[in-house]
């Protein structure tokens, strides 16, 4: 396919390089075709990017989608402790007791065999080694530590640059939000403690932003929820009368199916908080995690759409 000069990836700014030959109709980068086709059956996925003003970038059919047909499918792109946490595994994310730590860094593992413990890398390794004597064995502290707040952080630094650049798309809301405990948990532990200078202030505030406002819940057996970046599901907007689900059931990936019938244009909508709550918490968590006050039907609805929990 022939690509014009102003032809851009369908999901970031970058230039496109190739336009998709089975649809015709999407252009991506070199980096993003996967997050247009199935890998396994070459179908594209029934959704396209667009924005709304004062919204900012959301998800769109492109076709007609069926119930519990798949919309995308996505692998996180970043996978780490939550902010709040006490002492975890750096592979897995289970309760760890201390009295099993990684040879380089001296940070508590659940053991020398965790099967997730790619996930701390050499690089980070090397990087939190400072603070690793100072985390608690579990007997000693059942505490949330502070220590792995800056952790997901680090992380995202450590990322390739495209990834980098991807992520940094995304809002921080760094106006709304209390940026004492950022500067003194993260700004200052991965610039000083851990002496990443090299990563200016403001990026790095920027960083625990975005990662405060568009990660999900990973769920840990054994362990305290983590957090995920989803690359795909972080543009979704929300809404109380969400239209897709999460299926992790498909080894390696996240897979977003629709719940319900959805039309071809409608917007493709996530549940941020969870259904079953009331409209008092439901309200109160999205005002105090992703800074707005939620106006859907279920929450005008005096009967919450006839689920009755306030």
């Amino acid at each position: 396919m022939k690509m014009s000069d102003q032809d851009t990836c369908f999901i970031c700014p970058k230039p496109a390089v190739k336009k998709c030959s089975k649809c015709c109709d999407t252009s991506f980068c070199g980096s993003h075709e996967i997050f247009h086709k199935n890998e396994e059956t070459s179908d594209c996925f029934p959704y396209k990017v667009d924005s709304i003003e004062g919204v900012g970038r959301i998800l769109r059919a492109s076709r007609d989608i069926l119930p519990g047909e798949e919309i995308f499918r996505e692998k996180e792109m970043v996978l780490g402790p939550s902010r709040n946490i006490p002492p975890v595994c750096l592979g897995c994310g289970r309760r760890v007791n201390g009295m099993v730590r990684c040879g380089g860094c001296r940070w508590p593992i659940c053991s020398l065999d965790c099967a997730d413990l790619d996930l701390h890398t050499a690089l980070e390794c090397r990087v939190v080694a400072p603070t690793g004597e100072n985390i608690p064995n579990y007997e000693e502290s059942q505490e949330n530590s502070p220590f792995y707040q800056a952790i997901m952080p680090l992380r995202v630094l450590q990322l390739p640059q495209d990834e980098l650049d991807y992520l940094l798309l995304f809002m921080d809301h760094s106006e709304d939000r209390d940026m004492k405990d950022t500067e003194e948990q993260v700004v200052s532990r991965i610039r000083g403690e851990w002496g990443q200078e090299q990563h200016h202030v403001e990026l790095v505030r920027r960083i625990e932003g975005i990662l405060d406002v568009n990660t999900v819940e990973h769920r840990v057996p054994g362990g305290p929820s983590a957090r995920s970046f989803l690359p795909i599901t972080s543009l979704a907007s929300h809404t109380c009368t969400s239209n897709s689900l999460k299926d992790k059931t498909t080894p390696g990936w996240v897979v977003t199916r629709a719940k319900v019938p959805i039309k071809k244009g409608e917007e493709v909508t996530f549940h941020y908080t969870g259904g079953l709550k009331g409209r008092l918490i439901r309200r109160r968590l999205l005002r105090d995690g992703w800074y707005f006050m939620c106006d859907c039907d279920r929450c005008k609805s005096t009967g919450e759409l006839k689920a009755f929990l306030m």
